[in-house]
């Protein structure tokens, strides 16, 4: 929901300032860069019916190694995209989708990095830190909106692009921090690292 309100916002921005042209680069990039999300979207309601039926701590071995592989993956799935969009993006949607190609590449530079953060998402809820993982999302949201508004006239449709990008950075990080907290807590409760799933309902955080 906060990627897709801040995307919005950019599109907005775009249209005022750019042309409606420039936004639908903006929205056409944007929307292919989402193709790439769709399996780490549909992975995370995996995840979230494992932790409903196994308990918050049980699945988390599983769920990190998922993690690791699966955003392993979208980096080299994003890195293949960036390379071959030149010779896929004009023949397939058009001559005149040509200019995506470069916004497309500046944010697929976000795609394993939000692909961590929709892969952690069922945790924050699961652990009962809801509130705090949609603080963090409309701060980061809000921040990138207000970069954008005073980037996009001055530096153009780009600058949108590489804002985006950062701040799926920033979401990374704060998710990197969540994982490396679950896992400290589960050591000093004396779980092995790849120890037996303790049962149980779904509870809040350590």
């Amino acid at each position: 929901i906060g990627t897709s309100w801040v995307s919005a916002a950019n599109v907005l921005l775009i249209q005022q300032h750019l042309g409606a042209h420039a936004s639908g680069i903006y929205t056409t990039a944007a929307d292919l860069m989402g193709v790439l999300l769709v399996v780490a979207q549909a992975t995370a309601i995996v995840l979230f019916g494992q932790l409903v039926t196994e308990g918050v701590d049980g699945p988390w071995d599983k769920q990190l190694h998922v993690l690791v592989w699966l955003t392993s993956l979208m980096l080299v799935a994003s890195l293949c995209a960036a390379v071959v969009a030149p010779w896929v993006v004009p023949p397939v949607l058009g001559e005149r989708f040509r200019e995506v190609v470069p916004v497309w590449r500046v944010l697929l530079l976000g795609v394993a990095p939000q692909t961590v953060a929709v892969l952690m998402a069922p945790q924050w809820v699961a652990r009962g830190r809801f509130l705090e993982a949609t603080v963090l999302a409309v701060g980061v949201g809000l921040l990138t909106v207000a970069c954008n508004a005073w980037l996009i006239p001055r530096a153009g449709i780009l600058a949108a692009a590489w804002v985006t990008a950062a701040s799926s950075l920033a979401l990374m990080l704060a998710n990197v921090a969540f994982a490396v907290h679950i896992t400290r807590g589960l050591r000093r409760a004396g779980r092995p690292p790849n120890g037996c799933a303790r049962s149980g309902p779904a509870a809040p955080g350590l």
